[in-house]
């Protein structure tokens, strides 16, 4: 059932990770929020044990420590929890491919399944809504709104604000029109296919 976006709950979601992608590298923590009705009315956050050492580039990053992940809960742990409390809501993430593809590797070892939840990206939409300005990064886009992140690069901090900027963008596109998830995901869409236009035609040689 497609649901009005006044109605629609989603789960904004980060992680951090011991590097850039799986299997060579794993989640070190899970931070999500779940939004109904503008407001954020639930919270899940977490350090996993990702079974491999942090690298030390990363620990500077992040200030997630080999010590503070020791004792924390398994992968398969985690992912049972957060399957729980996401459900079918659609997963909202700032550059959610990084997100979602660590995501899916870690269900299908812990549950055997991916994850089936819609999709929606705050960095697409950014392309779309903000095409003045030079960097859609995390950072960069919370400044623009004025929004100071409490905890940048953890991922509570980080998912804080990526629902901060993801509520502001459901205000302005609720202005323009576009009141269910269906439009809004069509809109992502129609962003992403910009974007792929525009670095075809940056490919071509000149006339």
């Amino acid at each position: 059932m497609n649901a009005l976006l006044e109605t629609q709950s989603f789960i904004v979601v980060d992680i951090e990770t011991t590097g850039y992608g799986p299997p060579e590298h794993a989640i070190t923590e899970i931070a999500a929020l779940r939004i109904w009705q503008g407001q954020v009315t639930d919270r899940y956050a977490t350090l996993v044990n990702p079974r491999r050492p942090i690298p030390s580039n990363i620990v500077q990053l992040t200030g997630i420590t080999n010590h503070m992940v020791a004792n924390a809960p398994s992968l398969a742990d985690v992912m049972q929890e957060f399957w729980l409390f996401a459900g079918p809501a659609p997963l909202v993430a700032h550059n959610s491919s990084f997100d979602r593809r660590f995501l899916n590797h870690a269900a299908e070892q812990a549950l055997g399944k991916s994850l089936e939840n819609p999709d929606l990206c705050t960095v697409r939409m950014a392309r779309k809504i903000h095409p003045e300005l030079p960097s859609r990064s995390l950072g960069p886009l919370a400044e623009h709104y004025g929004i100071s992140i409490n905890g940048r690069h953890r991922a509570m901090g980080d998912a804080e604000a990526t629902a901060t900027i993801f509520l502001q963008f459901l205000q302005r596109l609720s202005g323009e029109g576009i009141e269910d998830l269906a439009m809004l995901m069509a809109y992502q869409q129609s962003a992403a296919k910009r974007r792929t236009a525009a670095k075809s035609s940056a490919m071509l040689p000149p006339m």
